[in-house]
């Protein structure tokens, strides 16, 4: 009986290796397409972002242009 539970026992080591390396491929493959999710949504806010800061410099360089074009108006007005 002896001989036949350790003859066993290297089998069940070996089955409980590649179900732990079946399971870590498994874990691995889920968090790639949740990393791919992770990675869609960071770069749709990061195009979000950017247009929202440009739209707002660009309204900001409007702003500065209208007042530079005031001031030069002044400048030939006090002449």
């Amino acid at each position: 009986m002896s001989a036949a539970k350790i003859s066993k026992i290297p089998s069940a080591e070996k089955n409980t290796q590649e179900e732990h390396q079946q399971f870590a491929q498994e874990i691995l493959a889920k968090t790639q397409k949740d990393m791919g999710k992770v990675g869609l949504v960071i770069s749709i806010l990061a195009v979000i972002l950017s247009a929202v800061l440009f739209f707002g410099l660009n309204q900001n360089v409007k702003g500065l242009s209208e007042e530079v074009s005031k001031l030069g108006q002044l400048s030939t007005e006090l002449k």
